[in-house]
């Protein structure tokens, strides 16, 4: 073999630990709701008056097919309500406080919103910023009084929801 190769004796295993930095977002895993947290959900769905919330929460911790609002900030909740009466348009929630996020989570003012042409006009109208990000085109919105961050995420691929407005209310 060393004739061949001389470099094929040589055996270095060293692998290097990976740099992880605190704030860095990571996908959480899904977890089983406890009964605590399904009626903190309820609560907050009841609170989104008019607002489509497609399917069930993730109950069985499942991170895909389901939506949880159990822990959405209170931000959140109003930013919400003031879009809806604010852009007469139809809001569906595509993503909240489930696992499988890299941004999002209980605690978060945080929603995934489905992308419709009158949202999409409605952002356009109040924008007060716009630039390209590496997360894709980000807009300053002032949603009645709040300002919003919208990041349209082009993403169409297994596990994601599909194109979609990426929202964060302060």
């Amino acid at each position: 073999l060393y004739t061949i190769n001389p470099q094929i004796l040589n055996f270095n295993l060293s692998i290097q630990r990976p740099q992880i930095f605190a704030g860095t977002p990571t996908a959480t895993a899904g977890v089983p709701m406890t009964p605590e947290a399904k009626a903190a959900d309820a609560a907050v769905r009841a609170k989104l008056v008019g607002i489509n919330i497609p399917g069930q929460p993730c109950s069985l911790g499942q991170t895909t097919g389901c939506t949880n609002l159990n822990g959405l900030r209170d931000s959140a909740i109003v930013g919400l309500n003031r879009l809806k009466t604010d852009c007469l348009c139809d809001i569906t929630i595509t993503g909240g406080t489930e696992g499988g996020h890299l941004s999002h989570g209980a605690g978060s003012p945080v929603v995934d919103l489905r992308h419709n042409q009158t949202l999409q006009d409605y952002v356009n109208r109040n924008q007060t910023l716009y630039e390209v990000t590496k997360y894709g085109p980000e807009w300053a919105v002032n949603v009645n009084g709040i300002h919003a961050t919208f990041v349209y995420e082009d993403i169409d691929a297994p596990g994601s929801s599909g194109k979609h407005w990426h929202v964060t209310f302060p």
